[in-house]
């Protein structure tokens, strides 16, 4: 299974399963070469009496002798170490 990205950035899809299991295949949601560029919500839906599948559970994606890629767009850095400790109530920080 590959989902193929559109060219319209603002592009949005949506995948609602129960389970999803690759048996010796491949599921491609992009490569670190080409990153998926679209939007994508993957929802796994599943109750008390779903089916459970061993080790792997139920709502899963199980990947048994397959290969999985899910690379999307490089995100940059959205946090920063501090370099010291912050006391509790301080007002400023240092990074």
């Amino acid at each position: 299974m590959i989902f193929a990205p559109s060219d319209d950035p603002q592009h949005y899809r949506t995948f609602d399963a129960t389970f999803i299991m690759v048996n010796g295949g491949y599921f491609e949601l992009g490569t670190e070469e080409f990153p998926y560029t679209s939007k994508m919500q993957m929802t796994m839906h599943a109750t008390r009496d779903s089916p459970s599948f061993g080790i792997y559970g139920s709502k899963m994606i199980g990947c048994r002798f397959c290969q999985l890629s899910m690379c999307g767009i490089p995100k940059t850095t959205t946090w920063t170490r501090l370099a010291t400790t912050a006391a509790v109530g301080a007002t400023e920080i240092i990074v």
